[in-house]
């Protein structure tokens, strides 16, 4: 899944040409078919950071049938998957307006709607809340939140960026077997009340999901993550 940038804009709206010149690369290469696109990152934290203009939930389902266009000439990208708006958490009405407005006007554009979840700063966190049960509960009425403003039943939702906390988790708790439990059950309860992809975003630190060699450096939420899709099978 490849994230494009929806700051570059003018007179308010989206400026492709640096999209397009990505895509005309990427199509040199022969490796079209691997692309899956989303535009912007987290729209409903614009306006908390001066360097970004500030956008509607309108205006970006409008620069996504703009980038569906782009898409559309190229016919490698047929099959490819368009998703978004990537909020971050869902509240408040700012976030959930945005929401709504942005679905509403591109829904036929998209392949999945996307929010972002995790329960608690890991700078703030306690190794306990990686096993509370109250905690765990939380991922169901978030569920419950988004889909009160959905509406769109033919339309999959995802966890487009999660996992169990945000922020630097010093104590390395994630690595641990007892940070896997959280991880496992957000797996399961996302499947039951019908989240059809969650995306786990490792946390900002020197230990990453995967390294620059591509080894693995959080297994254990590697290994609840299998276990989940073979007890599904």
């Amino acid at each position: 899944m490849w994230n494009l940038n929806l700051q570059q804009r003018i007179d308010g709206v989206w400026n492709s040409k640096n999209t397009e010149e990505f895509l005309e690369h990427v199509h040199s290469t022969g490796l079209m078919y691997l692309l899956d696109l989303e535009l912007g990152n987290e729209p409903n934290h614009y306006s908390h950071k001066h360097t970004m203009v500030n956008v509607t939930g309108s205006e970006i389902g409008k620069d996504y049938i703009s980038l569906k266009e782009v898409m559309d000439s190229y016919e490698e990208l047929a099959d490819s998957k368009l998703v978004g708006p990537e909020t971050a958490g869902f509240e408040g009405e700012k976030v959930k307006k945005l929401f709504r407005d942005f679905v509403t006007t591109c829904e036929s554009k998209l392949s999945a709607a996307t929010v972002h979840q995790y329960y608690f700063n890991a700078e703030e966190g306690e190794q306990i809340d990686y096993t509370n049960v109250t905690i765990f509960n939380e991922l169901q009425r978030f569920i419950v939140k988004v889909k009160r403003e959905y509406n769109h039943e033919d339309l999959p939702l995802w966890l487009g960026e999660s996992g169990a906390s945000y922020g630097r988790d010093e104590t390395g708790i994630t690595e641990k077997y007892g940070g896997g439990f959280i991880w496992l059950d957000k797996l399961g309860l996302a499947a039951k009340s019908g989240v059809s992809v969650v995306v786990r975003q490792s946390l900002y630190g020197p230990k990453p999901l995967l390294d620059k060699e591509m080894n693995l450096t959080q297994i254990i939420g590697f290994l609840m993550s299998i276990k989940s899709l073979l007890e599904q099978q």
